[in-house]
């Protein structure tokens, strides 16, 4: 034999096994026949060798939970070739007759992908599998923080509702008026919870945090600062301490006062308020 391999042990019978040699080519196989007279009589033939897929799967070896997007791919096999995905524990999205796929990732790990390729002239065959991890998300990123808050108050907490995820990071931001304000974080920047100072005066605090586990997964709930940020995090406002009398209670306390003839009363505006 030429082009291949005899596998069958001797001595040979009248039949044989063999296996072809790497490569596209031709095979030859002879034999010759010897019986117990010692009469010999001898015959060949030529096999043609065609190419086989390669069902080796390139896809990440690790994933965040619900992720879409996510591609797997064989090297193609040629214009005549079907291709036949298989998944567990996600979904195909796309691709599903070609060579690439696109897919999301379930909950559940593993995830499993398996391919068939067969080529429709030769009828060459392969098949190939392949797990990848599937690596939990945080357990949330729900802020949990004041409607409102009075101007300049300290102490002030936000955290995270559904609780610290084991070996995450915490990424917090606090905005006044849109303006990044780091410096008001006080405490607890990288944990569940921050404690946080409001300014003097504002119209709205917006925070926001970024969770990432130990895998890079990432739970991210930022407030919206452009005009085409996607709605996130909290809005907290502001309000004065204590109760301010309207303009209408100054009126009637000015005119007791000037009927007693006992006091004069200046009026000023601070804050934006009449005091």
């Amino acid at each position: 034999m030429t082009g291949g391999t005899i596998t069958s042990v001797e001595p040979y019978t009248n039949e044989i096994t063999w296996d072809a040699d790497q490569g596209i080519g031709t095979v030859m196989v002879w034999v010759d026949v010897t019986n117990a007279a010692g009469c010999t009589t001898g015959d060949s033939f030529e096999a043609r060798v065609d190419p086989v897929p390669v069902c080796d799967i390139t896809v990440d070896t690790a994933v965040c939970a619900g992720t879409a997007g996510l591609t797997a791919s064989v090297a193609s096999a040629g214009e005549t070739a079907t291709y036949t995905w298989g998944i567990t524990n996600g979904t195909i999205t796309g691709g599903e007759d070609t060579n690439q796929i696109t897919w999301t990732a379930g909950a559940v790990s593993p995830v499993t992908l398996t391919i068939e390729i067969t080529d429709d002239i030769y009828r060459c065959t392969c098949s190939g599998s392949v797990d990848v991890t599937v690596n939990p998300l945080p357990l949330g990123c729900t802020i949990t923080a004041p409607a409102t808050v009075n101007f300049g108050s300290t102490g002030n907490t936000a955290s995270i509702a559904e609780g610290p995820t084991p070996n995450a990071t915490y990424a917090w931001v606090l905005y006044v008026d849109d303006v990044l304000s780091p410096e008001l974080i006080t405490a607890g920047q990288n944990t569940a919870q921050i404690t946080w100072s409001a300014p003097a005066s504002f119209t709205e605090i917006a925070i926001g945090v970024t969770v990432t586990t130990d895998a890079g997964c990432v739970c991210e709930n930022d407030p919206p600062i452009g005009p085409n940020d996607p709605p996130g995090g909290v809005i907290v406002t502001g309000q004065q301490v204590g109760s301010i009398p309207t303009l209408s209670e100054w009126g009637m306390i000015i005119f007791s006062l000037l009927l007693a003839g006992t006091a004069v009363v200046y009026l000023r505006r601070k804050n934006d308020m009449t005091v």
